[in-house]
C-alpha cells in the first residue's frame, strides 16, 4: 500500500509542477498530446494534461478526462506489482538448471507483464535478455515481437523495424505469429509516414509466396495503391504476373488479373500481354463474366461482364492492328491554339503523371485541383482518350470526349469538357466529372 501511495503521490506533484507548461494550447490539442504520451507508458505527463483539460472545460472534457485519470491511476497502481511480479519470475528462471523451455518462457512472461503495465523500456530489456542468452529457444519470435512492440511505443522506429524483421526471421515462428508482426510492422509503417517503405514491405510479404500469413490481405492492400502513379501501376502489373505464375490459381482474385490487363494495356501498351491476361479471366474466372443471380433468375444482363471482357479483347487487336490510337500530346506550342488542343495536353499530362503539364494548359479550379494533386492518375491513369470537337458558345466553349478505362471502368463514357481564353490562350476550366 505504501507502494501505490507514493506512486500516486509523485503523480500529482508531476502535475502541480507541469500545471502551467500547456498554457495557451487549445484543449483539443492539449487531449490528443496526452494520448500520445498515454499510449508511449509516459503515465505523469499524460495525467497532468489530462487534468488541465478536465479543469479548463469540465462540461466538455470532464468524463472523458475522468475516465483517462482513473486509467493512468490503476496503471499507476500496478505497476509495482508488475515489477514484483516480473522480479520473481526473472529469479525463477535464473534458478532453473534444467534444459529446455522453462528459463526462456518465464522471461518472456515476465517481459509480457512489463509490457502489459506500460512499462515498455522495461519489458524490451527482459525480452532483450531472452533473445541474447536462448539462442534456440522457441519463445524467440514471442520476444522478439515484445522487443518490436515496446521499441515502437518508445518512438525509436528505426530499431522496432528491425525487431519486426527480426522476429519474422526467427525460426519456428507460428503461423499467427508471423502475421502479427507482418500486420504491425506494416501499421508502424503507415503510422509513421514511411509510404514507400511500407509498400516494399508489403510486396515483400506477398512475393514470400501465398502461404505466407496475410499474404492475400497486403497483396490487397498493396494493390490498392496501383493507380497512384505510372511507375506504381507498372509495379502492379509486374506484382499480378508473380501471382499467376507462383500462386495457386484459386488464390489469385479475377480484379487482380483485371488490373494487371488493365496495366498492360493503357499503361505499358503491351497488346499481346493485355490480351492473354484478358483472355486469361474470360477462361478462368466465370464469377467475373457471369451474374450468377442474374443468371439463375433468367434475367437480362446476367452477362454484362462477359461482354465488357470481350470488349476488351476487341479493343485490344484494334489497337495491336493500328486501327485505334491513342491521343497524342500537342506539342507546347500548340496546347493553347484551341479548346481542343488545350483538352488534348491536359489529358495525356494526366494520363502520363505529369501534373506539371497538365496544369500549364488548365485554369482556374481545375488548376489549383491538379496543383494539389486531386488530379491523380488515379483518375485519368488507366485511361484511353479521344476528343470529339468543340462546342458551346463563345462565352461557354465546350469540349466533347470520350474516355475508356477511367477508374477501371472498361466501358467507353462520354464527357464534356469546358475551355476559357486567358491570356490570348485557351485553357480547360472542368473536366466534366
Amino acid at each position: 500500500m505504501a507502494g501505490r501511495r507514493l506512486g500516486l503521490a509523485a503523480l500529482l506533484l508531476a502535475a502541480a509542477a507541469l500545471a502551467g507548461e500547456a498554457a495557451g494550447e487549445p484543449a483539443d490539442a492539449r487531449f490528443n498530446r496526452a494520448e500520445r504520451l498515454l499510449a508511449a507508458g509516459e503515465l505523469e505527463p499524460a495525467y497532468e494534461l489530462y487534468e488541465s483539460v478536465g479543469r479548463a472545460d469540465p462540461g466538455r472534457w470532464g468524463e472523458r478526462t475522468a475516465a483517462r485519470m482513473a486509467e493512468i491511476k490503476a496503471l499507476v497502481a500496478g505497476r509495482a506489482e508488475a515489477r514484483a511480479r516480473a522480479r520473481r519470475l526473472v529469479e525463477a528462471a535464473e534458478a532453473a538448471d534444467v534444459p529446455g523451455e522453462l528459463a526462456p518462457w518465464l522471461r518472456c512472461e515476465a517481459a509480457r507483464g512489463l509490457y502489459a503495465a506500460r512499462l515498455y523500456e522495461e519489458a524490451r530489456a527482459e525480452a532483450a535478455v531472452l533473445l541474447e542468452k536462448f539462442p534456440d529457444s522457441r519463445w524467440r519470435p514471442a520476444a522478439g515481437l515484445l522487443a518490436a512492440r515496446a521499441l515502437g511505443r518508445l518512438g525509436r522506429l528505426d530499431d522496432a523495424i528491425k525487431a519486426y524483421r527480426g522476429a519474422l526471421a526467427a525460426k519456428g515462428a507460428a503461423r499467427a505469429e508471423r502475421a502479427e508482426a507482418w500486420r504491425e510492422l506494416g501499421e508502424l509503417l503507415a503510422g509513421a509516414g514511411r509510404a514507400a517503405e511500407h509498400r516494399d514491405v508489403l510486396e515483400e510479404q506477398v512475393r514470400r509466396g501465398a502461404e505466407e500469413p496475410g499474404a492475400e490481405e497486403a497483396a490487397e492492400r498493396f494493390l490498392a495503391g496501383a493507380l497512384a502513379g505510372p511507375k506504381e501501376a507498372a509495379r502492379a502489373g509486374k506484382l499480378v504476373a508473380g501471382l499467376i505464375e507462383g500462386w495457386p490459381p484459386g488464390s489469385v482474385r479475377a480484379e487482380w488479373v483485371v488490373l494487371a490487363a488493365k496495366v498492360a494495356e493503357y499503361v505499358e501498351r503491351d497488346w499481346a500481354r493485355a490480351d492473354r491476361l484478358y483472355r486469361l479471366v474470360l477462361e478462368r474466372y466465370p464469377q467475373a463474366a457471369y451474374d450468377i443471380g442474374l443468371l439463375s433468375a433468367g434475367r437480362r444482363g446476367a452477362d454484362a461482364g462477359r461482354e465488357l471482357l470481350l470488349a476488351a479483347v476487341a479493343r485490344v487487336a484494334e489497337k495491336q492492328a493500328g486501327r485505334l490510337k491513342e491521343l497524342a500530346a500537342p506539342k507546347a506550342g500548340e496546347r493553347g491554339a484551341s479548346p481542343e488542343a488545350a483538352l488534348a495536353a491536359v489529358l495525356a499530362a494526366l494520363r502520363a503523371g505529369d501534373a506539371g503539364a497538365a496544369g500549364e494548359s488548365a485554369a482556374g479550379a481545375l488548376a489549383k485541383d491538379i496543383a494539389a494533386g486531386g488530379c491523380e492518375f488515379a483518375r485519368f491513369g488507366l485511361s484511353d482518350f479521344r476528343v470529339l470537337g468543340a462546342g458551346g458558345t463563345a462565352e461557354d466553349p465546350t469540349v466533347a470526349y470520350e474516355v475508356s478505362g477511367e477508374l477501371g471502368v472498361t466501358r467507353v463514357l462520354k464527357k464534356t469538357a469546358r475551355a476559357e481564353r486567358v491570356a490570348g490562350a485557351w485553357k480547360i476550366t472542368e473536366l466534366g466529372l
